[in-house]
């Protein structure tokens, strides 16, 4: 059959593909968003101003009252430009109407950083997989490997995805030896290397079994964010504790 076998994710209307349907993005760029605009207010203005300004006006209204307070677009846009002049309107509707070629990077890059993949985890990045007992190689292989080894999520176009794997196969095996997130690391370390074959996945979809081959060979790739050498660290400045 071709039905695909449902998640608890998709028990809970997430669905499957999120990473094509961008479930909730509008949290997490949107948060990127900001960042540009606080940056952005931060460097033209030569640190007088920054998103605080914004807050404070824009929410502090009516302090202490329960009623609810509706706004509009152009309110937005009116009360950025009382903090700094700027064409705040088509600064908003490119990111938010848009559909660039990845996210907007622009605050972390004024910030100080720039985004970078390694080899090697941060700490962050450690720190989310080993609560949750998973094995992730997002940004690599493109899927998430859960603790009863099943992928609980195939990246949209990614390697993994191209290779035909979906949410809920289990991986039994990886050339030859049974499975450990270790092992899968090692594989595509060794599979970086030139000429190197490609990975072998022995997998288990339902009652059936077969062998993927992953012709991946980009290595391990974790992100990180580099300091640009000479650029004020506004980022640091920004995630500071408050004095």
């Amino acid at each position: 059959t071709n039905e695909p076998i449902l998640t608890t994710a998709q028990s809970n209307g997430l669905g499957l593909w999120g990473s094509w349907q961008r479930q909730g993005d509008f949290y997490w760029e949107g948060v990127l968003i900001w960042l540009d605009a606080d940056t952005l207010i931060r460097t033209r203005t030569q640190g007088r101003k920054s998103l605080d300004d914004f807050a404070r006006a824009f929410f502090g209204v009516d302090d202490g009252s329960y009623a609810t307070l509706t706004y509009t677009f152009d309110d937005v846009v009116k009360t950025l430009n009382d903090v700094m002049p700027y064409d705040w309107a088509a600064f908003l509707r490119a990111r938010l109407d848009g559909h660039g070629p990845g996210a907007p990077l622009d605050g972390l890059t004024r910030g100080g950083y720039r985004l970078v993949y390694t080899d090697k985890e941060s700490d962050f990045y450690h720190s989310a997989e080993a609560p949750r007992k998973i094995d992730d190689f997002t940004f690599s292989l493109g899927f998430v490997v859960d603790k009863e080894s099943a992928l609980a999520e195939v990246v949209w176009n990614s390697p993994a995805f191209a290779a035909g794997l979906t949410v809920g196969t289990q991986i039994i095996a990886v050339n030859g030896f049974a499975y450990e997130g270790d092992r899968l690391r090692d594989s595509v370390r060794d599979a970086a290397k030139a000429g190197a074959a490609p990975i072998l996945l022995l997998v288990r979809k339902g009652n059936r079994y077969s062998t993927v081959s992953m012709d991946y060979h980009g290595g391990l790739r974790y992100p990180h964010l580099q300091r640009i050498a000479g650029s004020p660290a506004l980022l640091d400045d920004i995630l500071a504790p408050r004095k």
